[in-house]
This record gives C-alpha cells, structure tokens and sequence, in this order.
C-alpha cells in the first residue's frame, strides 16, 4: 500500500511531492545500500544468517522503478532519469559486490555431487553407516554426511539478484539492437552493402556478440551462469517472474535441464486447454505412414493437440501408451524411407538427414513434408521421443536463424573441406577444377 501511494504522489504534477518521495526513497535507499554492503563482505558461503533486508531492497526497487516510470509519463520530463538516482545512492556498488559474493560461492559448497560432499567431511567412505528401515533398500547416509549442498547465501542473495533485474533487463539494449538491424537490413535492400567482407572468413563460424551480451545485464547472466541455474532448478516459477528477462534476452545462460523443463510446464499447460475429443487411428504396420497421413491430414492444429489412441490392423490390445510410443518410433523410421525420397543421410553423420533436393520425383512431397512437420511437432507436445536427427542447418531453417557457410559441413564434410582448403592454398596449377556445379539425380550425374 505504501508503494502504491508513492507511485500516486509522483504520478502527479505537483513537484514538492516528487521531491520529498525522490528524498524519502533516497534515505531509505542509502541505509540499506550500506547495510547490505557491509553484510555481504563478512558473510560466509557455507553459513549465512537470514536477513530481511534483501527483501525490503526488492520492494523498494520496484516502487522505485514505478515511481520514475510515473513521473516521467505525467511530468514528461526528459531530465528525470532512474539512472542518476541510483548513482547517487551508489547502486552500482552494491551489484559489484554482489558479484564478489557470489564469485566466493565454490563449486564445492554450492553445486558439490553427492561424492565431492562425502569426501568433503573427512570421513573415510569405509566408515559411513547406511540406516534403513526394515526391508527397505534406499538406505540414507548418516547424520555425519551431509546429504544436500549448503546453499543459505544463494537463496539470501536471490532477492538481490531479482532486484538487478529490475533495473537491468537487457530491454533497452535489445529494442536498439533491433531498430540497428532494421537499418541495416533497409540499407542491404538499397543496394549499399558491401562483399569485401568474404575472403577467407567466409567458412568461419558467425558469432556474433549483441548489445544485450555486451551490456551490464549480460556480462552479470555469463559470470554468474551456474548460480543462476541454481536458483531456477531450486523455483522453476522464476522464469514467469523476475528471471523472465534471462529466458528472454541470454537463453543460452540457461541449462538444457531447465529450459526443457521450462517448456514442458508450458506445453502441460497448454494440454489443460484442450478441449477436443480423442483421435483413434487404426493403422497397417506395413503402411503406417500412408494410413497415418491419410487420416491426419484433414485435422486442423487445434484438433491435433488432443490425445491420440493408436490400434494396429489385426492386433487386440488396448492403448494405455505403449502403443502410441511405438507408433511414433515406427513411424519415425518410415519418414526416412528411401522409397518416398523426402530425406537424405548427410555425409557429416550416418544418423543426420537432410531434405532431399530431388523429392519433386514424388508427386505429393510438399503435402509429406507438412505431415511430418505436424507428426514431429504432436511428439514433442506429447513429450515423446522420436529418433529423428537432422542437420544444423535445417534446424536453424526450422527456427529461422540465418544460415552461414559453416554449416555446409554438417551437411558434406569432404565438399566443405575441399572449397574451405581452395581458400587457403594457391590454386594457380590445379587443372581438375572446372566452374560448374554436378548433382546426382537418381544416379545419373549431371552438369
């Protein structure tokens, strides 16, 4: 209630009530700046005291965000900048000392497996008692083995950490970056880009480093990568609320773990939502895929979110889910048959498929290739695994990512080598290379 009055009073054009709440903010600002400054310098990873001040940082920093979001909508006073406030309350010392702390967190106190944490105690593992109860087989380690790492100081920094992200999102960064690209994608169309930039770099991995990486938010999400992790394993929930800008702006921050995890909660809420009743195929295993598509072409995306029942022609048996997993491995094995001509193996992996660019010769392959988009896209709805590996750069198609000269060798190692060492060496004597492109159609070969 206190912060919504303060919003109120700045909110409005009255400066001797934006001057005392800029005060009042700053007193209380200062006092606990200093406070938690001093707390954290003799704080100990391993053992930390609970502490409200943290906490009572977080609401501040938010009311302090919607104060000036306020004021400068009402006042529309370009001067009025967040910015300088928290300079002068000396802001940014406080997040160089949040880095210090966490930078003293050790692997082996706050992300220790259960063995380094044996060993940690000192105790031979010959002398460990195992209590268990009766029968029971899952025994626990003695009460002079510390079973969970100690992480006190990480969950009594976490309301730091949220109220970092309060004041840096990556937000501004990223609308600049992307008002740059359109300027630059505006200048590509009039003509005015440049080729002086290929040479030898044109089979060089593209890595690119955004403003987002560059600026405060991004250098703090790369150096304190595995603490961050922690947390959101210990509260998924974190991700829809003040960790919402990692998974926005530095995806790649986060753990494969959590962000499948993250995406099957979402996909779990999603199947709450449907509302359409159960698809039962009945399908020929020797004709699983034509069955297949003939009776799932016609279902809209929606329909397609519902369950799929699954009987085979001439099989009793009821589908409680093993069925439909072996209809989506069958299945997945189908839409690389030879015979349809949709894909073909890349020479990068036996295993990694490719488009193939003859599949023209069937004369329904665009109609396939939706099908199997939309088989792929029920498995991972259903978080079903399917053994289906494609190449870099088809996935980087599937997600729209531009595509770079590199990726050719995920596709044809030797190809790629020959054209990348054609680069490199003098070519001057070489008499073999001709300035013309040859395809392999169904075993011909033409020029």
């Amino acid at each position: 209630m206190a912060g919504e009055i303060l919003v109120a009073l700045a909110a409005s054009q009255d400066r001797e009530h934006l001057a005392m709440v800029r005060s009042e903010l700053m007193r209380v600002l200062s006092y606990l700046v200093t406070n938690i400054e001093e707390d954290l310098s003799k704080c100990e990873p391993g053992s930390a005291d609970p502490s409200t001040m943290e906490t009572r940082l977080l609401r501040l920093v938010r009311t302090l965000s919607e104060v000036f979001k306020e004021a400068a909508r009402a006042a529309d006073d370009q001067e009025l900048k967040i910015e300088d406030f928290l300079r002068e309350a000396r802001l940014e010392d406080l997040w160089s000392s949040l880095d210090r702390t966490l930078d003293r967190l050790h692997d082996t106190e706050v992300f220790a497996t259960p063995a380094q944490r044996i060993l940690s105690t000192g105790v031979a593992p010959s002398q460990l008692r195992v209590e268990s109860a009766g029968s029971n087989t899952s025994g626990t380690l003695a009460s002079n083995v510390q079973t969970t790492p100690p992480k006190p100081l990480l969950n009594r920094l976490l309301p730091l950490i949220e109220a970092f992200f309060v004041l840096h999102n990556g937000f501004k960064e990223a609308e600049l970056e992307q008002k740059e690209k359109d300027l630059q994608k505006a200048e590509q169309e009039g003509g005015s880009s440049s080729s002086d930039r290929l040479g030898k770099q044109v089979f060089a991995d593209l890595v690119e480093v955004t403003l987002v990486e560059r600026s405060r938010f991004g250098q703090f999400c790369k150096q304190h990568r595995r603490p961050l992790n922690a947390l959101i394993k210990q509260t998924p929930s974190l991700l829809n609320k003040s960790f919402s800008p990692v998974l926005k702006h530095m995806p790649h921050c986060l753990d494969f773990d959590n962000k499948r995890a993250y995406f099957r909660s979402q996909l779990r809420s999603r199947r709450m939502e449907s509302r359409y009743e159960t698809i039962r195929l009945r399908v020929r295993r020797s004709e699983i895929f034509m069955d297949s598509y003939h009776q799932l072409r016609h279902r809209s995306g929606e329909e397609m979110r519902a369950k799929i029942q699954v009987q085979f022609q001439g099989e009793e048996g009821i589908d409680a889910g093993g069925v439909g997993k072996e209809w989506y491995g069958a299945l997945a094995k189908e839409i690389f048959n030879p015979n349809y001509a949709l894909f073909v193996q890349a020479g990068g992996k036996a295993c990694t498929y490719h488009p193939n660019p003859m599949s023209y010769v069937t004369r329904d392959h665009l109609d396939f290739f939706h099908f199997i988009g939309r088989v792929i896209g029920k498995a991972i709805h259903d978080a079903q695994n399917l053994e289906a590996w494609f190449t870099r750069g088809f996935y980087k198609h599937m997600l729209g990512k531009k595509v770079i000269a590199a990726d050719l060798e995920a596709f044809d190692p030797e190809y790629f080598s020959n054209l990348k060492w054609m680069l490199d060496n003098d070519i001057t004597d070489i008499v073999e290379l001709y300035f013309c492109a040859e395809s392999d159609e169904l075993g011909q070969m033409k020029a």
